[in-house]
């Protein structure tokens, strides 16, 4: 299964035609999933490009002037090993994207894994 979405907008105030802050010009996400047999496997991208905002922080320039940008990606993997109990992974921000949090674009997972086993009844 394939799937994939993106919005591109303009928000301007409407007496001042200024850049409404704290809203990305885009956004967009696309994702692939196999199932075959007992396995399904996942990769999904989000993008958003840069917000206006206040109260930028961060690391270096570059990112300060293009606080809320992101580009992650996410894969995940399940094996039902029976009707009842499935393993499952997952690999978040996989190229350990880091971004610039401001109070509109919060600051998501660093590079992070995380493995369980989940029962279905």
């Amino acid at each position: 299964m394939l799937r994939a979405s993106g919005t591109r907008q303009r928000p301007r105030n409407r007496i001042t035609g200024a850049r409404l802050p704290g809203r990305p010009e885009a956004i967009g996400s696309a994702g692939a999933e196999w199932t075959g047999g007992k396995w399904t496997v996942a990769a999904d991208l989000y993008w958003q490009s840069a917000v206006d905002d206040l109260g930028q922080t961060g690391p270096d320039q570059e990112l300060r002037n293009h606080a809320g940008r992101r580009a992650v990606v996410n894969l995940s993997a399940r094996w039902k090993a029976t009707e009842a109990v499935s393993v499952f992974a997952r690999v978040e921000n996989l190229l350990g994207e880091e971004y610039v949090e401001t109070p509109s674009a919060p600051r998501g997972l660093p590079l992070s894994v995380a493995a369980g086993v989940a029962l279905d009844f």
